[in-house]
Parts: structure tokens; sequence; C-alpha cells
């Protein structure tokens, strides 16, 4: 959300004409919002392998594997579509902004899908993997 927030502010900002402070406009506000939605990635990265780690190391519970295959299944398909059209347009209007927030949102949905191929094989299989080593 603070990404999205953040991309949505840089827009705004970034369309304002010159001023007295700001004698070029303000479209450099694009790379500090491309640099957040990079830096918003690598923390969410970092949080998901800490909690897998965590959760490996202190024993795996799987519930709801339905439920949330098709959840998940669902947000791939949106983030997808959302994701390659807030790629293209930033890429038709020249908005770094845009396209930085779009492959935000489809290295969400590759994360989905990963995580779909292993809810799959679990459901397939009926192997829940262990803690144990």
């Amino acid at each position: 959300m603070a990404a999205v927030f953040f991309a949505a502010y840089s827009l705004r900002l970034s369309y304002r004409p010159p001023d007295k402070d700001h004698l070029y406009g303000h479209a450099k506000i694009s790379f500090f919002s491309a640099g957040f939605e990079g830096a918003m990635i690598i923390l969410a990265a970092l949080f998901i392998i800490y909690e897998s780690i965590r959760k490996w190391m202190t024993g795996l519970q799987l519930e709801n594997l339905g439920v949330g295959t098709a959840l998940t299944a669902a947000a791939m398909i949106i983030n997808g579509g959302l994701g390659g059209y807030l790629v293209w347009l930033g890429r038709h209007k020249h908005s770094l902004i845009l396209e930085a927030d779009g492959k935000h949102v489809l290295t969400d949905c590759v994360t989905s899908l990963a995580v779909l191929v292993g809810l799959v094989l679990v459901l397939s299989t009926k192997w829940a993997p262990s803690a144990e080593f």
C-alpha cells in the first residue's frame, strides 16, 4: 500500500509545471518513486525469506489449501493484467513511475505463480513438507 500511495503522489507531483524552486519541473520524483518501488520489493522478499525460514524451523501447518490456491490464482491473474497494463501505460506516457509500479505488480504476479506451483504440487501429491532435518 505504501508503494502505491507513494507512486500515486509522485505521479501527480511529476506533472506539475516548473516553478521558481524547480526550474526544470518535478519529473525527477520519478526516479525516487522507482527506487522506492524497488526497495519495497526487496523488503518484501527479505520478509518472505525470514518467515519461510522461521516457519520451517518451528514446524509447518498447511491449512485451507483449496481456498488459498483459488485466491492466489485470482490474485495472480488480476496482478498480471494490472501490471502489464501499468507497464504498457508507463511506456506509452513515458512515465517511469507507472512503469516501475507495473513491474512491482508483475513481481507479485510471478511470486503468486511460484506459490501456485508449490500449492498444486502439495495438493496433487498429498505430500506436506516437514520441519525435520
